[in-house]
């Protein structure tokens, strides 16, 4: 796979249908906000893209993996 880039990664969030989310692998979150999830600031600028693209963006520990979910308009409210 190419080196992902903040572009594939809007594309990929706005073709997101409500409530539904993709997965990132933490080497692959890396690529787009370097130097990955366990840094603060790279966190919290993924956090604010998401955002952008109403989308919550969260780590999971079980799975390893960085999730976007692209939250409903109903819930936006």
């Amino acid at each position: 796979m190419d080196r992902l880039d903040r572009d594939f990664l809007k594309k990929m969030l706005n073709r997101l249908e409500d409530g539904s989310r993709f997965a990132l692998s933490p080497d692959r979150f890396a690529e787009i906000f370097p130097p990955g999830h366990q840094d603060h600031a790279a966190f919290a600028s993924a956090c604010q893209f998401a955002a952008a693209h109403r989308c919550t963006m969260d780590y999971w520990l079980a799975t390893n993996e960085v999730f976007f979910t692209k939250i409903p308009r109903n819930l936006l409210r």
